[in-house]
């Protein structure tokens, strides 16, 4: 642990050193004015105590890491936390139970309401506080919980259509909240919601997220759950039009993959679009095809280089140098297994012409329901 900037009498032990007082990272003491500034602040009952009469103790940056309770405040005591500090810290005060609101934080720094702060105390009913956020006088302070968070990026999250919420305000449980997708960046369309309780990814948001038009899930309405909720839209490069081939591989069907297809459509929850379902296909190691002709030769290679069936010399590709054997074979042997076609008017298979991460993995996946491929 290292302290940038100490001045007065300031006492630091080290966690696990004491024997006689709760172990503390950084102890502050009456008349000291303490920085805290890349530390690493660790395995201790109070990783940061503020203790009576302390003149003052300012939260740069720390790392914390298994302490009981990073922040530690004595009765009357707040401390001073920059945004620069962009991890998260749990509080707990000495001066229970709470008369709430109880400040936590002072006034004097910047990015309050940016703090991801969470309170170590608890009410009569054993539930946590909230550590929310005076905008007014800009500090933070503990208020009894009555709900919890949603955090959206890339979104506006509203309730009863005219409140936006932010990571500071509280919806109780079973509230409706609308999402809804910011537009999307040039060249990139929306393609899923990623939703995250309590820091957790949900693989399956059916019972998280519905939509008003199963045509246009920009928007979604979701089930405030007992946790806070972090929510991003997720966008993906446009995917260009095969000249052969313009519909999926496949037609999703209920379920491709669990907790993937929501009302025919790809839903991936916790897997942004075609990189997830790649890592959960057991995808992991093989080289990611950027065009037709690598995706052909992935698939066939993995079914073991079978021969196809019907290629001639009078029948191959005109775009596919005749000379290159495997291209040819993989090419033909996919269009006779009807994972991908070719333009039959002109005997090309279009070689170079790029393929979506998506399109990938339900080629792939639809050779292995094919029995092609384990």
């Amino acid at each position: 642990m290292t302290i940038d900037e100490t001045k007065g009498k300031t006492e630091i032990r080290v966690a696990g050193n004491q024997t006689d007082l709760p172990r503390s990272g950084v102890r502050t003491e009456a008349n000291a004015i303490t920085d805290i500034h890349s530390a690493t602040i660790e395995n201790a009952q109070y990783g940061i105590w503020n203790k009576e009469n302390a003149s003052s103790v300012t939260l740069k940056d720390a790392a914390f890491k298994d302490n009981e309770n990073d922040v530690y405040l004595e009765a009357g005591q707040y401390i001073t936390i920059e945004d620069t500090f962009t991890d998260t810290a749990t509080v707990k005060v000495a001066d229970s139970p709470i008369a709430t609101p109880r400040q936590i934080t002072t006034a004097d720094a910047t990015g309050q309401e940016k703090l991801n702060l969470v309170s170590n105390d608890k009410d009569a009913e054993g539930k946590t506080y909230f550590v929310a956020y005076d905008a007014v006088n800009n500090y933070r302070y503990l208020t009894p919980r009555t709900g919890y968070t949603v955090d959206a990026e890339n979104a506006k999250a509203t309730v009863d259509g005219t409140t936006v919420l932010d990571k500071v305000t509280q919806v109780p449980v079973g509230t409706p909240v609308t999402l809804t997708a910011d537009p999307a960046p040039d060249g990139q369309k929306f393609a899923v919601w990623f939703v995250k309780v309590n820091g957790v990814v949900q693989n399956d948001l059916r019972d998280l997220l519905t939509f008003p038009n199963e045509e246009d899930q920009t928007k979604a309405i979701l089930k405030m759950p007992e946790g806070n909720v972090t929510v991003r839209a997720v966008y993906e490069i446009v995917d260009p039009v095969d000249p052969v081939d313009p519909v999926d591989p496949v037609d999703p069907v209920d379920p491709v993959l669990p907790g993937v297809i929501i009302g025919g459509a790809v839903i991936l929850g916790a897997y942004e679009t075609g990189t997830g379902i790649y890592r959960l296909m057991n995808m992991q190691g093989l080289p990611l095809p950027s065009d037709r002709i690598e995706l052909a030769e992935l698939v066939w290679e993995r079914a073991g280089k079978p021969e196809p069936q019907n290629m001639t010399d009078e029948d191959l590709y005109a775009d596919i140098d005749a000379d290159d054997t495997d291209a040819q074979k993989a090419a033909h042997w996919m269009v006779e297994q009807e994972l991908m076609k070719f333009d039959e008017d002109n005997n090309k298979f279009h070689p170079c012409f790029p393929v979506s991460k998506l399109r990938v993995c339900l080629t792939w996946q639809n050779a292995k329901d094919k029995g092609l491929i384990d």
